[in-house]
């Protein structure tokens, strides 16, 4: 559903749900704010919301006064709902971190070409439309990746993603320290930011990327992993970055993505040359 349709769940859809079934609620403000506050009152004891908008100071409160603290999760500014869902919440199934890589952008090119690409352009036309929509992901749910890349092999490829046209039409900065390459991109916010990175990341043979929102304050900080090799911890990076710089918060990373929040970037673009710089000094941390 839409942000505009969130109450059009809530009134045509929650009422019919068994009176033990838990509500999921991922991605949405509540808005309208009254609305939303008094209807998630009558389902207080099954409602988790998960979330990654800012919210306004009442709503928030508001809302953390209805439900439990281990019903609401909200990182403000992290770009992606998935950590908060992935924080509370307990693994399905070692398919489920293939879907989180997909996602995060890590997927491996193999696993791409065998059945990544056909899911994600599959899941990007499921998002479009509204309902239940859990029998388009079923194969995702209870197959194996063996079952998924036979079908891939039979049906049509899907479109090349937007994402891959954008990268190869532009040239990139390139910022070399202590033997790296960080390849920093900023992102126009129709396309998915962690794929351009990883998609430039290929392109320029750079083990690192740094990608920016266009007029958006999140800084992502990206690697791919490298076979039989220690994979980078930008993790770590991350968290040094944070606590060096006063502009720069650490944001939620339970999908292994480290992200960052540097106040006031649009504003002060070399605020990014500030985290640069830091990453430059931070070979130490990328190695373990």
């Amino acid at each position: 559903y839409p942000q505009s349709e969130l109450m059009t769940f809530f009134r045509s859809v929650a009422p019919d749900l068994r009176d033990d079934a838990p509500i999921h609620v991922v991605g949405f403000r509540p808005s309208p704010a009254v609305d939303v506050l008094r209807t998630a009152q009558l389902y207080a004891n099954r409602l988790f919301w998960y979330d990654h908008h800012d919210w306004a100071p009442e709503d928030l409160g508001a809302m953390r006064s209805v439900l439990s603290q281990d019903a609401l999760h909200v990182a403000p500014g992290a770009g992606s709902s998935l950590p908060t869902v992935l924080g509370p919440s307990t693994r399905r199934s070692r398919f489920s971190d293939k879907l989180v890589d997909l996602a995060a952008g890590r997927f491996t090119q193999h696993d791409y070409e065998r059945w990544g690409r056909l899911w994600w352009w599959r899941l990007g036309e499921i998002a479009k439309r509204t309902g239940d929509r859990r029998a388009d992901v079923d194969a995702l749910l209870v197959g194996r990746p063996s079952d998924l890349a036979r079908e891939s092999a039979r049906l049509e490829a899907p479109p090349i993603p937007e994402e891959v046209a954008w990268v190869s039409q532009r040239d990139f900065r390139i910022v070399h320290f202590a033997g790296y390459s960080l390849v920093v991109l900023v992102v126009p916010a129709s396309l998915d930011l962690a794929l351009c990175a990883r998609i430039a990341r290929e392109r320029y043979g750079a083990p690192l990327s740094l990608a920016v929102p266009e007029g958006g304050d999140l800084v992502l900080l990206g690697a791919d992993e490298v076979s039989g090799k220690r994979a980078l911890d930008v993790g770590a990076l991350a968290d040094q970055i944070g606590e060096k710089l006063a502009h720069a918060e650490v944001l939620a990373d339970d999908d292994h993505v480290a992200r960052l929040r540097v106040r006031g970037l649009a504003e002060h673009p070399e605020r990014l040359d500030d985290v640069i710089g830091e990453i430059a000094m931070g070979r130490s941390l990328l190695e373990g």
